[in-house]
Formats: structure tokens, C-alpha cells, sequence
């Protein structure tokens, strides 16, 4: 799954941590092309993936569910 390009048929939530350690909620908006970075190391249903210059921890139940892989 690492590497694999997907894109999101529907808004998924996501997680962003900045430097600081502060955290937002963000939603991946439908018709974006998201890269799976990997697993998250906290939480294996988490994944990691690279978004709009940031990397991004979404459930990987709603990647599988509401985006398209594209390779």
C-alpha cells in the first residue's frame, strides 16, 4: 500500500499534526489525489498519507471505502 496513489471519492476526515505538536481536523476533499506514505507507527488502521504539502493520518477502513486506488 505504501506509495499507491488514491483518489477520494467522498470527504475523509483526517488528522494533521504541525511541528508544534498541535493538532486539526481536516477534511480531504472529494476529487483529490492522496499518496500513501505508510502505516502510522501509533495505530496500524491508521495510515499516513501526503495531501496538499502535509502529510495527513486518516482510518484506512475510509480510504478503502471512499477513494479509488489509481495504480
Amino acid at each position: 500500500m505504501p506509495g499507491n496513489l488514491y483518489c477520494v471519492q467522498e470527504d475523509i476526515l483526517s488528522v494533521h499534526s504541525s511541528h508544534g505538536g498541535r493538532r486539526e481536523c481536516l477534511y480531504v476533499p472529494a476529487g483529490t489525489v492522496v499518496s500513501v506514505r505508510s502505516y502510522s507507527r501509533m495505530d496500524s488502521r491508521l495510515v499516513e498519507v501526503d495531501w496538499n504539502e502535509r502529510t495527513v493520518l486518516m482510518f484506512s477502513q475510509d480510504l478503502e471505502e471512499r477513494a479509488q486506488q489509481l495504480n
